[in-house]
């Protein structure tokens, strides 16, 4: 018998047992947004919207010309895109939270103000991250599908909705645009 045979078979259950386990793990769901999915998500909110009101503060095409983040104590919460002719889009950064929290087309938002509709919007952003990690110990938490969602499944689909390309994302809007507005 050749002695290097067990060797042989102990690299090659191993090989097997890897292998085993690459397959049959979950797959995890990411719960932070990228900038370039927070970015989509707000075109694609942009389109919706002119696609079910006519039109962005008078505009058929507005364009997002800036962002900047919402931050609180060295925390990113969400982002804030503003868009030509008027208005912001507000995306949180949180994929369990809906894909646009806020928005509006009749006015510009100082992200660095203390209070009014910033403050609020930073608070509730704060509020739902800090219940968000009490229930999985840490924003970068990853969940495996099937597990229960702090905040329910539909907030994930309509991610997954609104960070579709302009192309897919168009292909959807009859159905989004005949939908109820907390369904989109």
């Amino acid at each position: 018998m050749n002695a290097c045979a067990p060797w042989r078979f102990v690299i090659c259950f191993a090989i097997l047992m890897l292998a085993s386990a690459a397959i049959l793990t979950p797959p995890v769901m990411a719960t932070l947004a990228t900038d370039a999915e927070m970015e989509q998500a707000a075109r694609n909110w942009l389109t919706f919207s002119v696609a079910r009101h006519g039109s962005w503060a008078g505009s058929v095409q507005p364009q997002i010309v800036a962002f900047e983040d919402i931050t609180l104590d060295g925390t990113h919460l969400g982002r804030v895109f503003f868009v030509e002719p008027n208005g912001y889009v507000v995306v949180p950064v949180l994929r369990e939270m809906p894909p646009v929290k806020f928005y509006s087309d009749e006015a510009w938002l100082d992200v660095a103000a203390e209070h009014g509709s910033v403050a609020m919007y930073r608070d509730l952003l704060q509020d739902r991250a800090g219940r968000f990690i009490s229930f999985y110990g840490s924003l970068d938490a990853v969940q495996t599908p099937g597990e229960p969602s702090l905040f329910g499944d539909e907030h994930l689909r309509q991610w997954d909705r609104f960070t579709l390309s302009e192309r897919a994302f168009a292909d959807h809007l009859p159905a989004l645009i005949s939908a109820p507005l907390d369904t989109v």
